[in-house]
C-alpha cells in the first residue's frame, strides 16, 4: 500500500476494482475512520465488499453515512449495533448469521461484546468513494 498523500486507507485499492476474483493473499488492509481494521475484496461500478474485523471488546466510533448505504452479515462475535434513523434510535443484537442494513443518512455505532474477533462482511453501495462517505458524529458508548 501506498504511503503517499494522496493515499485513503478508507478506500479500496485500485488494483482490487472491477476484478472477477480476488484470493484471500490478494486482499489489501486499510482501516476505517470509525477504527475497525478492514480487508479489501472485491468492487465494481455498483459496489464494492470488505471483511470487517472488531477486536475483542471494540467499540466503535460512530458513525453518519453520507453518501452510501450498507448491508452487514455477521460471520463471528457478538455484540450491539445501534443506528439512528430519520430521528428513530434502534439497538439490535448480532450473532453470526444476523444482516443489518443500513440506509444512507444512518447514523451508526457498533460493539463487540466478547473476548473473541469479531468479523462482518459488508457490502457498500454504491462504491465506497473515501472518506467524504462518512462523518464521525456521538454515538450510545461514546
Amino acid at each position: 500500500m501506498s504511503n503517499s498523500a494522496s493515499f485513503d486507507p478508507t478506500k479500496m485499492p485500485e488494483s482490487l476494482t472491477h476484478r472477477l476474483v480476488c484470493q484471500p493473499d490478494e486482499r489489501a488492509q486499510g482501516v476505517a475512520d470509525d477504527g475497525t481494521r478492514l480487508e479489501f475484496m472485491l468492487q465494481t461500478p455498483r459496489g464494492n465488499n470488505y471483511l470487517c474485523w472488531l477486536t475483542p471488546r471494540f467499540v466503535s466510533n460512530a458513525a453518519i453515512l453520507v453518501t452510501v448505504e450498507e448491508l452487514w452479515y455477521f460471520l463471528q462475535g457478538s455484540g450491539r449495533f445501534w443506528m439512528k434513523v430519520n430521528g428513530v434510535e434502534l439497538f439490535f443484537d448480532f450473532v453470526p448469521g444476523t444482516s443489518i442494513h443500513v440506509p444512507q443518512g444512518a447514523s451508526m455505532q457498533y460493539r463487540n461484546d466478547t473476548d473473541e474477533q469479531g468479523l462482518a462482511h459488508v457490502t457498500t453501495l454504491p462504491p465506497w468513494p473515501g472518506k467524504e462517505a462518512a462523518r464521525l458524529t456521538q454515538g450510545p458508548w461514546d
